[in-house]
């Protein structure tokens, strides 16, 4: 708000300089304003100032130049009155990219109207498919920079893309649905733990940088990032009430945010999410600087996830686990990513997953054929397989389906 003042405030002084070089203008509502001839003979102008005009009498004729006689509706029209003017060049442009900010900032709230933040969703919203629609969000958001940086490319000649950190615009990177991250907070108790959680994840990303290419930390540095973690919580448990930090942990822990990825297709409800995040959280901990490398440590890690899977199976329904295990499945992560990516239903990725299932076991049965026998079965086995496929997927899917799948490729070959 400071810098608009202030930007109308340089603005008002230029109006007031460019009075005196000029004599008087002329404004019509509809068009930009232009400057008239000076009299032959014209007297010195005499300039009454108050907070909101600037007045210029000559020839006993009164021009008020107000704010809204430079501002217009069509932005071309906005540059040429605010150059008509004299403004400088600088704070146009500070003022037609403020303006611009604002107005996509309004159309990308426009687009993503407020919901109910769901912790537990990958995507954390209250839609019906929250990986299709993030990826469609992005879709909306990268359309809407481009028409932003091309509409302030064309009005005042600034490349967002190389000068974007002077003019950026945070509100416009965000969503409301965004902003409810800690809903569960009064207002005024939110800012603390921001400023905790981003000394945090600095600190954190200068350890991350020392990794090796292959993404491996030594001891010492996984032991680094604990005790920064485990400060992080002792300073936010100070700021919290107890119920608080528990809401805070489901929102933001390591476990919880990589437990909303891993359960995307199995979209628990909140209270599963929360049963499930008791037991991760535990085993999280308890391995948390286990070194990858180390065979006793891969052992114990692997006895761990065995006890851990049944202990899922009493806080889960018979159902719901085995959809919990069906969603765990490589294979069935990939069905499902191709699915959404071609726009097709949830029941569309069941359907290839078991496709694919079906002709693994028939091509290990294969394996038994004489040999002679073999490679014919296996072209039949294909054909059988990429008939299914194309009736599941449809003939375009079908064919992208199986131009990216190598084990089908493989197939008969």
């Amino acid at each position: 708000m400071k810098a608009r003042h202030f930007l109308i405030l340089s603005v008002a002084l230029n109006l007031a300089l460019a009075a005196f070089a000029v004599f008087g203008f002329r404004h019509t509502p509809a068009t930009p304003m232009t400057v008239a001839e000076p009299a032959p003979s014209a007297p010195v102008a005499v300039v009454k100032t108050n907070t909101h005009t600037r007045e210029v009498t000559e020839s006993n004729q009164v021009v008020a130049l107000t704010w809204q006689s430079i501002g217009a509706k069509d932005y071309k029209a906005y540059v040429a009155n605010l150059r008509a003017v004299a403004c400088p060049e600088e704070t146009l442009r500070d003022i037609i990219i403020a303006d611009i900010n604002k107005l996509f900032a309004r159309r990308w709230r426009d687009a993503n109207p407020t919901r109910d933040y769901k912790y537990w969703r990958y995507g954390r919203s209250s839609g019906e498919d929250p990986v299709r629609e993030i990826a469609n969000r992005k879709k909306l958001l990268d359309s809407l920079l481009r028409e932003k940086r091309e509409l302030v490319r064309s009005l005042v000649g600034v490349d967002l893309a190389e000068d974007g950190e002077r003019y950026a615009d945070p509100s416009f990177r965000g969503s409301s649905s965004d902003l409810q991250i800690f809903d569960f907070l009064p207002p005024e108790k939110r800012q603390l733990p921001r400023q905790i959680m981003d000394a945090y994840d600095t600190a954190v990303q200068r350890i991350l940088d020392t990794r090796d290419p292959d993404g491996y930390l030594p001891p010492d540095s996984r032991k680094t990032l604990t005790d920064l973690r485990k400060q992080a919580e002792v300073d936010l448990h100070r700021a919290l009430t107890p119920e608080e930090w528990e809401q805070f942990q489901v929102r933001f822990s390591n476990t919880a945010q990589s437990m909303r990825f891993d359960l995307a297709g199995f979209d628990p409800s909140e209270d599963e999410f929360r049963r499930i995040y008791g037991l991760r959280k535990a085993l999280d901990e308890q391995f948390e600087n286990f070194d990858p490398n180390n065979k006793d440590v891969q052992r114990r890690r692997a006895e761990a996830n065995q006890k851990l899977d049944e202990d899922l199976k009493n806080v889960l329904t018979p159902e719901r686990y085995a959809e919990y295990k069906l969603s765990q499945d490589a294979a069935y992560k990939q069905a499902l990513a191709f699915a959404r990516a071609w726009d097709l239903p949830k029941e569309s990725a069941t359907a290839v997953y078991s496709i694919r299932k079906a002709a693994e076991q028939q091509i290990a049965a294969i394996q038994s054929v004489a040999a002679e026998d073999r490679q014919a079965a296996a072209v039949a086995l294909r054909a059988q397989i990429e008939s299914s496929l194309r009736e599941t997927l449809g003939d375009k899917a079908f064919k992208s389906y199986q131009r990216s799948q190598s084990w089908l490729r493989a197939l008969g070959q």
